[in-house]
């Protein structure tokens, strides 16, 4: 047991747990022993009881379980010990916890603790060993103040310790428990055992006692002690006259003498414990054992002061009143969060749920944690000066005033405990007779907790310009050694998060608890095992220091100083002991505190050791590695020493020499004395240490460590200063240095960063940068140097390489504003910096950088469509830019007269543009033809919006583009104007009725205006309004009423307001705080709040998809994982024809005039007044009701039919303004929608759905003879009426109130014929149980894929079979296929074993294959087309079913083949497209078949009787996917499906006659499922059948519900595994569950036998294997002892559970094959796209070894060539080329990492070795070609000339007889000409070059350049943009090699005017050879004589090149992209997507 259980598998642990049998501790298996342990049988007791003694306790203990990694994992509430102290002897008892986020923590008791301690992982609490009662002792501290702390007393009884381990973490920390994990008991102490159980016992109850009270049964929280946990009693013997009880918490008040906290004896009576213990008693919630629920709340009690005499008038006394009404009073673990008022504008708040506050008159509130209820008490004197008290409940929501002289009590409701109130109108009084205001109380959550997730953060250092122009001491390498990764991970700080970037992938992690800006960070130095500690500091009062475990990113200690205003420096000790950080005191001083942080990660304790203020300016200090407690210091004209002695902090300042203006210190580090006067690095001493620091004129000191004076002097110029006068030259401004055994770092004010050697002559490496480099950074072992700057730039430069990467961009000043790109992903932001970059989002980097050096930008709008963004500028310019072009499209300087552009924004549908500037105009631009007209500005309106500065986000527009809101004319307005014409057609007064109510303190009311507006997405059109009270005004969009307000939504100022597209989730901003709320505003507790921002938050953004979040601040943007996504909008969307207004782009001419001509018509040209009474609150109202229409609405009426030649829907668009997408709503509706003339005739042909007329009447469709019907709707006031409701597939809405189930009542549906086969429907008639009428909705089934891995999704291809192949007679055959490598992991159950034959079949892409794992025998069945998704075996194993779906025209069939022969028998032809599952019933007579989402169609077919083919017997639909059918093994005649969205369908085939009826009942799934699944859909993804017919269906959740068949009822659930099952199957009492998890399980079934048995019975989990993949299909044997099973990685295993092992039987490529190489070795290896090289025997087919890079694709590969001669080099070597740019070489002898080189920024596209194997070629996507060392791994050239075009391949001839004329290289001495050695490359634009080269002697020459013609159009007929530089992505590729026989000849193959293959003489320079092709190739390859082809057609062509003829071969089923000959010519592989073929070469085998 590893962590927290399902509670039904926690019935075991009910109604307790024996720890010590259940681990067997006797044996020592399961519980380990260390020291003195030994057994003892113990007389009083009359058993056997484990002594533990020892001197040092820690040393000698019994540990559950044996080892700290494993867990107990014990749920129960209660722990019981039965244990006696020794005498005279400490002990130690720990238990260790995990709480419910899977953190631990560690309750430790003892007799050793003085006192009660905490820290954030541990509480250590104080054990009394009181004496035995009547002993000497006893009776001697009676009446003494002895606490009993310390040693145990001699007189000793057994005791029963009874710890509620609930109450300690929720009282203490603050978590609720989960789960125990292990116990430590240590010396000295006897132990009997130790129990666990959810019921509190008590062992001095007897059976007749509890009846006596009223306890009945053992469920109850107090009931009498079981026999087997209880102590031995002697007759005539009371229970405490023999042994002590002690519980924790106490029954009894606290001891004044004894600690705070401690666990002691409660000495009370029996009679009182019993009396405490039924006033307790408390009957046990419904939950299952094991599951701890909340504390009951109760009613809260109100005392009026009055009838009390007057005895409580002061205000301390009705305090101690309030605390005397609880039972118990317990002092909280910590206090509310600072700066929240307790009641503030009518609200109580409270961090907590469990506390209670109580504030006296002199103004301290007193906290309180309690259990029942929650109150919060507040004085405050009324109007008439007399005291009153203000009693809140939380839970009630109730507020009561209570004062002198008021008979009867107020009370007024508060809406939550979220420091708001939720009001239906803020109009509405309290009456004040009954003074009563209720709302309704949800007792749910926002889900999931966190819904947020940080992923990625874009920025680097802080907000502030001053923060950001030093970028100092906040990016530092990780201290480790490469080990440790230090060399792959950079540490820097952006706003308050501190970020571990890992620099080859580029994943962040996040360390997040600061609430200001990061200022500073420091690392310990790591040495042996010692762990690795991070320091932050931040900026704002405090002072505060954050101390991190870096490993686990939890802060383990919190530094607070009283005194200072901010830490800008830190530096940790060598050892981590201890921390010196420099910052500012009060009064602007610097302030140096020294902190020992020895104990920081074990117990969170940090203690200031020292502290010294100092009037120097400090910009560097360092604690010296070698004596922690000296420091060096330097700043402005000083350098000083620093030393701790005494608890003083001492200095010392050094001497400057006055000779020299050696001016201002900048940076200080330590080095090795003399490392840079010595030659000779090894000649250093070790031991000896110098300070070294740098100046900002040049200079580098030496300063003696011991001595404090100055050695050495150095000055450093650059390198292009040419005066030889030291005095008159300029040295560099340095700001940074670092020393490493080798060379010295520097980093200047001139951008520079230099490498110079240990003599400091000149810098040998210089990386320049945009701006003054100001920290660097060195990894441990000198390889990299990280370097951060003044322009907001992180990089490091690889030495080796010499190659600088940047990690970070950011802005350099404020960012002003964001928007997002959805459709390319990208984000563009503008700052002060008078910058607007352009970043991807996936990748963070950044693509554009548009400067506007003049001006600021201070507003951006993206537009919706186009790669396009609009700017609004300080002096009021607009400018529209198009982003890959860089260019401006439109400018208009003066449209705002010099205001700055305050707002800009685009409608949905990009044809207007608006901007608002802060004088109050309103501008409109006509953007319909952006990219050819620009945007001419149509309109202008001054005064219009309000003045001032409100943000960009004061203007909003509607999601359908028709509306745009703004805060105008007044500031206390909000107006609605056409986005056509700003025409206004509404104006709400906020400023009406909407004032802040007064408090409970009698608060002054105020005007609140508006700050923000926002339009929320349909259905639910309201317009969102935040308030710069920080209220949020929900308004109707259409009739302005008021809906509801939110009070008090942030702290501070509300910043902005965002929505989710499906109007589930509000996301606001405000207090550098991120709140998500529920949308509803319906739950208890219905927001999260999120930090991380160090600035305001000015945008919050989704995603499209709603995937992401994306808030921008002022210093960064951050990325975050949205949790809460979900597919169902809140409520139907209905199509109103006003959706469709400027959606016609070739009538925006007509629409705007006829849209004036309405207004003009209908008087709305004046201007409305505002409105005089305040908007009346209304009922929410459904939002698809048309009562209000604007005067801007066009209906299809308005329309000149005459003038509109075609009017398209865009239904994409559509469906993305309306918010569908998801399931249901307008996405479906309007799918498939044919908009047509009344009787006209439209028809779907080769369809499934088709009809024959289709009407249109009263706007709505009407189909007859189909298969799916939409009903006829009428329209009755602006209602919708549904008619004939029979027999339609409605989807359920849970929100409408609208579900669909089986009517059992109404009449059987009528059978209908399609291709003469009965086809019953699966579905009755509606019912709508919301109760009112029903809406208009479209009745089309889901297109949504399922959210479910079980269910198949066929992957997308574009290609097609050829139409016209050439196949070569039989006998005849170049080729014939000789394997298949690789399993299509992308199948579902496409896996059958036959364990008694030996049998496999599998799929891999379009073929089956057949394997005898005995023999390895193979058989390959070729005769799908498309790829294969299921397969299925008859039970004889004589027959094999295989299903592939459809694409285009090729039609979805279901193979049969003889496994025997390997013949297709038939081919069944009826689902529409692809087959998720098949299954045979047990004697092999039906087959049932599942088709996919797209069709929900399920088919029963007869079997194959060897002579007549199956027939299809019936079909049917379902409402939901299917994604499993399993039939029942006693029953041949049923069968049951499991599907989506909880569809679990039971079957029956009735056989009448010749005919097959399908009958359907189905399963009531139990609520309890659903809240097992955390409030996930939960769907059925597998299932399977018992012997006893018991059906066990699996869920995506990884929940097996276990089913009566007999009833078709759930009896049993239990969460058998943690996510997905996929595979399920039940043998003997077994079942096996394997899925998503990549784990397969086996567990026992013994339990389940009895249905009736509602405990269930005891599930154990006997064994549990693990593969590195998700497994989708899986075959096991009838015991379960043995199996195959299929992942996802394309790989396929093999499992024996008896010897607990897995072997892999066939490995694959996941993604596309990138590369094939062969070497002469008989290896050949292959890379793909997800980062993987193998490594394959080329004679077995296996896979030798496996090279994978994650992250990353890996494009191409090659091997070295193979020589005989000793001076070449290593030849076993394989490279690969990366998508990052990278190269790596790999050791094939030693198989491990020889060399990474990165000599491009772009793809590697081609690789070769050079024909010494000493040079390695590769060419890139951008066309550059680079030769690279491999000795010294430095790029010896880069050749440019194929620029701009990618690489496709280079070759290099080893051949040594090329024509000698060739050569462009000197002649031998000898006289004799040169044999040159001869390259080639080839790239995408059809040009080849071919060059001589001598790599090592640096020659290289160009000896031909070809350039072969083609057309300006694509093979398909569509003309070619040349100036996209993409263009030749849409063509054939082309590629060149030389001739593998003629020296003289080059192939080329590629686009051009014919397809041809062509070769080239280099000797005549002329193409002397063109061999036609039949199809335009995708790759090629030569050997010999034979030239082999890949086609997109999915053919492999053999061509003889001498003779030009061809054979094609079929079988792949994508495109052929790799092909490649063995060295010997006898193999060819080919590769298509991710399947690998095997040819042999039957022709042309030469050698």
């Amino acid at each position: 047991m590893n962590g927290p259980q399902n509670p039904n598998r926690l019935l075991w642990q009910h109604p307790f747990v024996n720890v010590f049998k259940q681990f067997k501790v006797e044996n020592w298996k399961k519980a380990s022993k260390e020291g003195d342990v030994t057994s003892v049988m113990d007389k009083h007791l009359k058993c056997t009881v484990f002594k533990i003694q020892g001197s040092i306790p820690a040393g000698n203990f019994i540990q559950l379980p044996r080892t700290s990694t494993q867990s107990l994992g014990l749920t129960g509430r209660f722990l019981y010990f039965m244990f006696k102290p020794l005498p005279a002897k400490y002990f130690v008892i720990h238990v260790h916890t995990v709480e419910t986020v899977s953190e631990e923590w560690s309750i430790s008791f003892s007799n050793l603790f003085k006192e009660f301690k905490s820290t954030s992982t541990w509480l250590q609490f104080p054990f009394a060993c009181q004496p035995a009662k009547g002993s000497v002792e006893h009776c001697a501290a009676v009446g003494a103040k002895t606490n009993f702390m310390g040693p145990a007393p001699v007189a000793q009884k057994w005791t029963t310790l009874v710890l509620d381990l609930h109450y300690i973490l929720s009282m203490y920390i603050n978590r609720k428990f989960s789960h125990l994990k292990n116990i430590r008991i240590c010396a000295n102490v006897l132990i009997k055992n130790c129990f666990t159980s959810d019921i509190s016992y008590d062992p001095r109850i007897s059976i007749i006692q509890a009846r006596k009270m009223g306890i009945t049964s053992v469920d109850e929280n107090s009931a009498p002690m079981p026999r087997e946990m209880n102590f031995f009693v002697p007759k005539n013997k009371e229970w405490d006259d023999c042994y002590d009880i002690v519980r924790f918490p106490l029954d009894s008040p606290a001891d004044p003498s004894l600690p705070f906290d401690s666990i002691r004896r409660s000495d009370l009576p029996l009679s009182s414990t019993q009396r405490k213990i039924s006033s307790r008693k408390t009957k046990r919630s419904n939950a299952a054992p094991g599951v701890i629920s909340s504390p009951e709340r109760k009613e809260t009690k109100n005392y009026d002061i009055t009838k009390d005499n007057g005895t409580y008038h002061d205000n301390l006394a009705v305090a101690t009143r309030v605390r005397r009404t609880r039972d118990k009073v317990k002092v909280a673990s910590e206090l509310p969060t600072v700066g929240l008022s307790m009641l503030e504008t009518s609200n109580a708040s409270c961090s907590d749920p469990n506390i209670t506050m109580v504030e006296s008159a002199r103004g301290d509130i007193h906290v309180f944690a309690d259990e029942p209820d929650i109150v919060v008490h507040r004085h405050y004197s009324s109007s008439t000066g007399k005291p009153s008290v203000a009693s809140t409940d939380l839970k009630m929501m109730k507020t009561t005033f209570e004062g002198k002289g008021n008979k009867s009590s107020r009370q007024q409701t508060l809406c939550d405990q979220s420091q708001r109130s939720n009001k239906t109108s803020p109009f509405e009084r309290t009456n004040q007779n009954t003074g009563v205001f209720n709302s309704t109380n949800q007792s749910s959550s926002l889900q999931p907790d966190p819904i947020l997730k940080l992923r990625r953060v874009i920025g680097f250092g802080g907000q502030s310009s001053s923060l950001i122009t030093s970028n100092r001491n906040i990016s530092l390498w990780h201290p480790g050694s490469s080990l440790h990764g230090g060399n792959d991970i950079i540490v820097y700080a952006c706003n308050s998060v501190v970020v571990a970037m890992k620099t080859a992938t580029g994943h962040q992690h996040f360390f997040i608890g600061h609430t200001e800006s990061v200022t500073a960070i420091a690392f310990n130095q790591m040495h042996g095992a010692a762990p690795c500690i991070l320091a932050s500091a931040q900026s704002g009062s405090g002072g505060i220091v954050r101390i991190w475990r870096f490993e686990s990113q939890k802060c383990a200690a919190v530094i607070r100083s009283q005194h200072a205003t901010k830490m800008n420096l830190l530096s940790f000790s060598r050892s981590g002991a201890i921390l010196v950080g420099v910052g500012r005191d009060g009064h602007g001083k610097n302030l140096i505190i020294v902190w020992d942080t020895s104990g920081a990660l074990r117990h969170g304790s940090v203690t200031v050791i020292a502290k010294a203020h100092t009037d120097v300016e400090i910009h560097r200090i360092e604690v010296c590695p070698v004596d922690d407690t000296r420091m060096v210091s330097c700043g402005r004209d000083n350098l000083r020493f620093w030393r701790v002695r005494s608890n003083q902090l001492r200095s010392c300042p050094v001497a400057v020499p006055t000779d020299r203006k050696i001016g201002e210190f900048s940076d200080v580090t330590f080095a090795r004395a003399g490392i840079i006067s010595s030659k000779n690095c090894s000649e250093l001493v070790e031991e000896e240490t110098s300070v070294f620091t740098c100046t900002k004129a040049g200079y580098i000191v030496e300063v003696d460590f011991h001595k404090v004076t100055i050695t050495s002097i150095h000055r450093l110029f650059p390198s292009n200063n040419t005066s030889t006068d030291d005095s008159t030259m300029n040295g560099l401004s340095l700001n940074t240095v670092r020393f490493t055994d080798s060379y010295v770092a520097t980093g200047s004010d001139d951008g520079f960063l230099r490498l110079w050697p240990l003599d400091l002559s000149s810098a040998f490496i210089e990386a320049e940068h945009e701006g003054s480099v100001s920290d660097i950074d060195i990894t441990p072992d000198g390889v990299k140097v990280l370097a951060s700057t003044t322009a907001g730039t992180i990089g490091y430069l690889d030495v080796a390489t010499r190659k600088y990467t940047t990690l970070m961009r950011s802005h350099t000043s404020v960012i002003r504003d964001t928007c997002i790109d959805g459709l390319r992903r990208t984000i563009s932001t503008c700052s002060d910096d008078h910058t607007i970059r352009v970043w991807d989002i996936d990748t963070l980097r950044q693509f554009y950088d548009f400067a506007t050096v003049d001006e600021t930008p201070t507003a951006l709008a993206c537009h919706p469509l186009l790669e396009i963004f609009a700017c609004g500028f300080e002096t009021g310019t607009v400018r529209v830019f198009h982003v890959s072009s860089t260019s401006v499209l439109s400018e208009h300087p003066q449209v705002h007269s010099g205001s700055k552009v305050a707002a800009i924004v685009f409608t949905a549908s990009g044809e207007r543009l608006i901007s608002a500037c802060e004088k109050g105009t309103l501008a409109l631009f006509d953007t319909s033809d952006i990219e050819k007209a620009g945007a001419p500005m149509i309109r202008i309106l001054t005064k219009t919006a309000a003045r001032g500065v409100y943000g960009p986000r004061s203007i909003a527009t509607s999601h359908d583009g028709r509306w745009v809101a703004y805060i105008g004319p007044n500031e206390f307005t909000i107006s609605i104007a056409s986005s056509a014409t700003l025409n206004q057609v509404m104006r709400i007064d906020v400023s009406t009725g909407v004032k802040l109510d007064p408090d409970v303190l009698g608060q002054r009311s105020k005007i609140d205006p508006p700050l923000r507006v926002l339009f929320s997405p349909p259905p639910v059109n309201h317009l969102l309004v935040i308030t710069r009270g920080n209220r949020l005004l929900k308004l109707d969009s259409k009739t302005g009423s008021l809906i509801s307000v939110t009070e008090n939504i942030h702290r501070g100022n509300t910043n902005v307001v965002c929505v989710s597209d499906d109007c589930c989730h509000l996301v606001t901003a405000g207090d550098k705080l991120i709140k998500v709320w529920d949308f509803k505003m319906s739950k208890e507790l219905d927001h999260q709040a999120f930090i991380g921002h160090g600035s305001p938050v000015h945008r919050i953004m989704f995603t499209p998809d709603r995937l992401s979040l994306i808030t921008a601040s002022e210093g960064a943007i951050f990325i975050w994982d949205f949790l809460g996504n979900t597919h169902t909008p809140i409520t139907p969307v209905t199509m109103d024809t006003t959706h469709v207004i400027g959606m016609g782009r070739s009538v925006k001419e007509d629409l705007l005039t006829s849209a004036r001509k309405s207004e003009y018509e209908s008087g709305s040209e004046e201007e409305p007044e505002p409105r005089e009474s305040p908007p009346a609150p209304t009922a929410p109202t459904r939002v698809n009701e048309t009562t209000w229409v604007p005067p801007d609405t066009l209906h299809t009426s308005d329309l000149d039919a005459s003038n509109v030649s075609e009017f398209t829907v865009d239904v994409d668009m559509m469906a993305g303004l309306v918010g569908g997408g998801g399931a249901g709503g307008v996405s479906r509706g309007m799918r498939g929608l044919n908009i047509t003339q009344p009787g006209e005739t439209a028809t779907r042909e080769n369809g499934t759905m088709s009809h024959e007329k289709a009407t249109r009447e009263n706007g709505t469709m009407t189909r007859e003879n189909g298969m799916i019907t939409r009903e006829k709707v009428t329209r009755e006031n602006g209602m919708m009426s549904r008619q004939n409701a029979q027999n339609t597939m409605t989807q359920q809405n849970e929100d409408a109130g609208i579900t669909s189930s089986i009517d059992k009542d109404a009449a059987p549906a009528e059978d209908e014929e399609i291709d003469g086969v009965p086809v019953k429907r699966a579905w009755g008639s509606l019912r709508s149980t919301s109760g009112a009428v029903a809406e208009e909705e479209e009745v089309l089934l889901s297109c949504d894929p399922p959210s479910v891995v079980s269910h198949f999704v066929a992957t997308t291809n574009h290609t097609q079979l050829a139409s016209r192949t050439y196949t070569a007679p039989s006998g005849e055959e170049g080729l014939k296929l000789k394997a298949v490598v690789g399993y299509n992991g992308n199948g579902r159950r496409n896996l059958c074993w036959n364990p008694y034959t030996g049998t496999l079949a599998y799929s891999c892409g379009n073929v089956v294959i057949i394997e005898i794992l005995q023999t390895s025998e193979k058989q390959y069945l070729l005769e799908h087309e498309e790829e294969i998704s299921c397969l299925a075996i008859q039970h004889d194993g004589e027959i094999l079913a295989s299903a592939s779906g459809s694409n285009g025209l090729v039609q979805s069939i279901i193979c049969l083949w003889d496994i025997n022969t390997g013949v297709c028998r038939a081919k069944l032809k009826h689902h529409e497209y692809s087959v998720v599952s098949m299954a045979y019933s047990r004697d092999d007579r039906f087959l049932v078949t599942v088709g996919d989402y797209r069709e929900n169609s399920l088919a029963v077919w007869s079997a194959f009787d060897g002579e007549s083919p199956p027939m299809l017997l019936a079909s049917t639909k379902t409402n939901h996917p299917i994604n499993q059918v399993t039939w029942d093994p006693s029953n041949p005649n049923e069968f049951v499906t499991a599907g989506s969205s909880s569809s679990l369908l039971f079957w029956m085939l009735e056989e009448v006659g010749e005919q097959v009826k399908l009958h359907l009942h189905e399963g009531e799934v139990p609520d309890a499922i659903e809240k097992d699944g955390n409030k996930k859909k939960i769907h059925f993804t597998a299932a399977c059948f018992n012997e006893d017919r018991t059906l066990y269906a699996g869920t995506n959740t990884g929940v097996v519900t276990a089913w009566d068949t007999t009833t078709n009822e759930c009896f049993l659930h239990w969460r058998a595994d943690s996510a997905e099952i996929v595979v399920m199957q039940a043998r003997a009492w077994r079942l096996l569950v394997a899925g998503v998890s990549r784990s397969a399980r086996i567990w026992s079934l013994a339990g389940s036998k009895d249905p009736t048995n509602e405990s269930g019975g005891m599930f154990v989990l006997e064994h549990e294997l693990s593969v590195h993949g998700e497994i989708v299909s899986g075959s096991f044997d009838e015991s379960l002892d043995i199996g195959i099973v299929g992942t996802t990685s394309s790989t396929m295993w093999y499992m024996d559970w008896n010897e607990r092992s897995t072997i892999k039987l066939v490995s694959g490529h996941k993604d596309k094959i990138n590369g094939i190489s062969f070497d002469d070795n008989g290896h050949f290896a292959t890379c793909s796209e997800d980062g993987v090289v193998q490594l394959w025997s080329e004679h077995t087919l296996d896979m030798a070894a496996q090279f994978q890079v994650l992250g990353q694709s890996c494009t191409s590969v090659v091997f070295s060539h193979s020589s005989a001669s000793p001076t070449i080099g290593p030849p076993n070597m394989v490279a690969a080329g990366y998508s990052d740019g990278t190269i790596r070489v790999f050791d094939i002898d030693k198989l491990i990492l020889k060399l990474k080189l990165q000599p491009h920024p772009t793809v590697v596209t081609s690789l070769q070795f050079s024909s010494d194997n000493n040079t390695l070629l590769s060419g890139a996507s951008d066309g550059t070609i680079a030769a690279t060392s491999l000795a010294t791994g430095v790029t010896l050239r880069v050749l440019r000339d194929h620029k701009g075009a990618p690489i496709n391949n280079i070759s290099v001839s080893v051949r040594e007889d090329h024509p000698a004329s060739l050569s462009m290289l000197d002649s031998s001495p000898s006289g004799e000409n040169h044999s040159p050695r001869l390259s080639l490359f080839c790239s995408a634009d059809r040009r080849v070059s071919v060059w001589d080269t001598e790599w090592q002697h640096d020659v290289c020459n160009m000896i031909d350049w070809l350039t072969f013609p083609a057309p300006c159009f694509a093979p398909d007929g569509t003309k070619l943009n040349l100036d996209d530089k993409n263009h030749h992505k849409f063509v054939p590729p082309s590629f060149c090699k030389f001739h593998p026989t003629d020296p003289d000849l080059l192939v080329y193959c590629g686009y051009g005017l014919t397809k041809s293959l062509q070769l080239y003489s280099l000797a005549k320079r002329k193409v002397v050879k063109t061999i036609p092709l039949p199809n335009w190739a995708d790759c090629f390859d030569l050997h010999g004589q034979l030239c082999v082809v890949g086609t997109s057609s999915r053919l492999v062509e053999l061509i003889d090149v001498t003779h030009g003829t061809f054979q094609d071969y079929v079988g792949h089923g994508r495109d052929v992209t790799q092909a490649a000959f063995s060295p010997s010519g006898k193999l060819l592989l080919t590769a298509s997507g991710g399947e690998l073929f095997v040819w042999d070469v039957c022709v042309g085998k030469t050698s």
